[in-house]
């Protein structure tokens, strides 16, 4: 059985982000290739596609598998939560692209949820923004309140995988040696509550005059280079006296890169067992297309 891996973004049209998306795809590649080499086993083919706003699309990126002679495509979504795209969105379009080729077996890891690298990857990020906040003078206004700033979606199971990562990452600041901060709070940029606008009021409104903004976004894009920017812009010019600092997005960190190995490995060996057992739309595959 020849095997292929499709790596799937939300797509964007920033430059950047679609580089940092194919920066990690590409560290991705290669650490499951030597992990899979050093077994003995045969490396699979990669390639990348997008959900939406940029190409090639699912599936396009799905018959680039099967063209390499591929029986078996296993699909790896680059999402943090499993809501509306990686359980209605992606298995839609694998079902429409399996109809078309049943003779391929198409199998789907879930979105990353709550990932204990994930969180640490935050930590980090959010430790270099406090630690910054004395060199620009910023000490005399007290500790912050870390402000865990996430997309946002209306999938239930979603928002409590991301008030569990919050959880996780408050602990993770509060341990020996961690971050000097005054407490955590989440907020969202769209479709949930609070908004990110409420959670600042929140803030400000219990005497907080130092916040930490930590997107919980993995590439650059819209949210991070325009909404985020200019909705903190609007606010503070209506709250002067709190002043905002902002932690760097995940984006295509070498721990994520070897997390996200790890699980393409445990999905290419394991598809009934282990972490993968949650893999959906997948028929039988039955005679090779030639």
């Amino acid at each position: 059985m020849r095997q292929a891996v499709l790596f799937v973004g939300h797509g964007t049209r920033d430059v950047v982000g679609i580089e940092e998306f194919r920066e990690l795809a590409g560290a991705v590649e290669r650490r499951v290739c030597d992990r899979l080499a050093a077994a003995g086993g045969p490396a699979p083919w990669f390639t990348i596609s997008f959900l939406e706003l940029s190409q090639p699309d699912i599936a396009a990126g799905l018959a680039a598998c099967v063209q390499t002679g591929a029986t078996r495509v296993l699909v790896v979504p680059f999402f943090l939560w499993d809501a509306g795209h990686v359980k209605r969105d992606i298995p839609d379009a694998v079902a429409a692209f399996v109809e078309r080729h049943p003779g391929v077996a198409v199998d789907m890891l879930p979105a990353v949820g709550v990932d204990s690298v994930f969180v640490d990857v935050t930590a980090d990020r959010v430790r270099e923004a406090v630690e910054a906040i004395a060199e620009r003078g910023l000490a005399a206004l007290g500790q912050p309140v870390v402000l865990l700033v996430g997309r946002g979606n209306r999938d239930l199971d979603a928002q409590r995988d991301f008030a569990q990562a919050a959880k996780q990452l408050a602990r993770r600041l509060e341990h020996v040696g961690g971050v000097p901060v005054a407490g955590l709070d989440i907020a969202y940029l769209a479709a949930a509550r609070p908004s990110l606008e409420e959670s600042l009021t929140v803030l400000a409104g219990r005497g907080v005059r130092l916040v930490c903004i930590a997107p919980y976004l993995w590439f650059e894009g819209y949210l991070t280079r325009v909404d985020l920017p200019r909705r903190l812009l609007a606010w503070t010019a209506a709250h002067a006296d709190v002043r905002l600092v902002c932690a760097r997005r995940l984006g295509p960190d070498a721990r994520l890169a070897d997390r996200m190995a790890e699980r393409v490995v445990a999905g290419l060996r394991h598809p009934d067992s282990g972490e993968p057992a949650r893999l959906s739309h997948s028929t039988p595959a039955r005679e090779h297309l030639g």
